[in-house]
């Protein structure tokens, strides 16, 4: 069996092709695993978690989920250090230097939890009562799952074989691949794009566990070769599995509890009439410089520069005088839709040609050359691309998403309008999302895919890593996010444009 040839497996996540280079080893390893995964596919918390439609109950369960995770996540880096420990005790050298480095890569993960812990509790106490205590939350007593979470690291680190813990890792840290993205996904259409930022363990490792679960392959597939070693890999797999999914139960009878006993405040939620306008390029209009600029322009920079500077997270865009700007010369030659509540401008998108030769966004990230290569790969001329962006909202009125869906559907109908005139012309929409918060999570629902297998560029500027994503095919965008846009079209008068 160890001279079996290599072979890889490929898992999609995110729009990117995972490729998982495995053994014939390996192989026997997914088959003996495979009852374990279908149990947990099948398991009561599982399906209730894809099936209710309860916004109380899935941010109770989000409260538990983060609260009791925090306790089983914080020792995970000993664990892994211990294993590494034992497996150099062993001769396994190799093993023990790829554990090493997994647990420094660990390291801290719990922060994560416990702040968003403390974020959910304030988003409910604004909208529930009774309110809830995040610290209480954090020293409630560990549930069944999570003793049984830890007796399985604690067990396999007192036998002879602790590099099984390379087969707990592998398991585990594939389920934010498998299922994170389809579950972040339910959780903004339930709770509304701001939920994101109550959600930075789950969306980090969503984008964290692409890179974890290559190397955890490898590693699967190194110590495979070890003479006895695929059942003793496959129990442990098994053993977290179904310890993870009874903690999952957990949360979501704790969740049915707190959700059963909780009472709205009822507060109505006051919907902003807009007043909606597309500006034509500036340029186009006779503003050729910086120095003379229209009016609305300047408004829209500073509302960009005031949502990119975040208290502080983003210092450039607050100038010397503490006056907010975002500066972009592309501005002078790009479309932008606006959003008016009375005289305040309260968000903006951006959309943009490539007709005039200027790189975009998309185009500054990646390199002239490969954006080129990008656009030729999917069979689109340049004149016919077109990128939105600057998608902004001021943050008082993001509450239920409204203003931001249809400032994004607004910037796809007048993208579909420009160039030839159609997508179907084969022409492309490219958008450049942060990753940070969750924004290329939110643009995947709607139907953006990854350009071209592309992982995501740090940007220092943003202080986030973007990813470039596109859309070829308008039909293959969510039904009701092209109702929108049709709606968008009408209240934009494209049509008669």
């Amino acid at each position: 069996m160890i001279g079996r040839t290599a072979s890889a497996r490929n898992l999609e996540v995110e729009g990117v092709r995972v490729s998982l280079p495995t053994t014939g080893l390996l192989e026997d390893y997914e088959q003996l695993i495979g009852p374990a995964r279908r149990r947990f596919v099948g398991s009561s918390a599982v399906l209730a978690l894809q099936s209710r439609a309860d916004a109380q109950f899935l941010h109770a369960f989000l409260l538990h989920f983060c609260s009791l995770g925090a306790r089983m996540t914080e020792p995970v880096e000993d664990w892994i250090r211990q294993a590494s420990a034992k497996c150099a005790a062993l001769g396994l050298a190799a093993m023990s230097r790829f554990l090493a480095a997994h647990a420094h890569a660990e390291a801290g993960h719990h922060l994560m939890m416990i702040e968003d812990v403390r974020a959910l509790a304030e988003l409910w106490n604004r909208q529930y009562r009774p309110a809830v205590d995040a610290d209480a939350l954090l020293s409630q007593t560990a549930s069944p799952g999570v003793v049984r979470y830890c007796k399985v690291h604690n067990d396999n680190l007192m036998g002879a074989t602790p590099y099984a813990q390379i087969a707990i890792e592998y398991e585990i840290e594939m389920l934010p691949l498998r299922f994170g993205e389809a579950f972040v996904a339910r959780c903004v259409e339930l709770l509304g794009p701001d939920i994101l930022s109550c959600l930075s363990f789950v969306t980090s490792h969503i984008r964290l566990d692409v890179a974890h679960t290559k190397s955890n392959a490898w590693a699967m597939a190194e110590v495979s070769k070890i003479p006895g070693s695929l059942p003793v890999l496959a129990a442990a797999g098994s053993a977290i599995l179904d310890a993870y999914a009874e903690y999952l139960a957990d949360c979501v009878a704790l969740a049915e509890r707190s959700s059963h006993n909780a009472r709205s405040l009822a507060i109505p939620v006051h919907t902003p009439v807009l007043d909606w306008h597309v500006c034509p390029p500036p340029a186009e209009q006779g503003h050729l410089s910086e120095d003379d600029l229209p009016v609305w322009l300047k408004e829209v920079r500073a509302l960009r520069g005031l949502v990119l500077f975040d208290h502080g997270a983003r210092p450039h865009f607050k100038g010397d005088d503490g006056e907010f700007s975002d500066d972009d010369p592309i501005d002078l030659y790009a479309h932008h839709i606006l959003a008016y509540h009375g005289a305040t401008l309260i968000g903006c998108s951006r959309v943009y040609h490539l007709t005039d030769g200027s790189p975009c966004l998309a185009e500054a990230l990646l390199g002239e050359q490969p954006f080129s290569t990008m656009l030729r790969t999917l069979g689109v001329r340049r004149e016919n691309a077109v990128e939105i962006g600057r998608w902004i909202v001021h943050p008082a009125y993001r509450a239920g998403g409204r203003p931001a869906m249809r400032l994004a559907a607004g910037a796809a109908a007048l993208a579909l309008r420009l160039g030839d005139g159609s997508l179907a012309e084969r022409g492309i929409v490219v958008c450049s999302a942060g990753t940070r918060e969750g924004q290329d999570l939110m643009l995947r629902r709607i139907g953006l895919i990854n350009a071209t297998g592309l992982e995501p560029i740090a940007c220092e500027r943003y202080r986030d890593r973007l990813r470039v994503l596109c859309c070829v095919d308008p039909d293959k965008l969510d039904r009701r996010f092209r109702l929108l846009m049709d709606q968008m079209t009408e209240t934009l008068r494209l049509k008669e444009a």
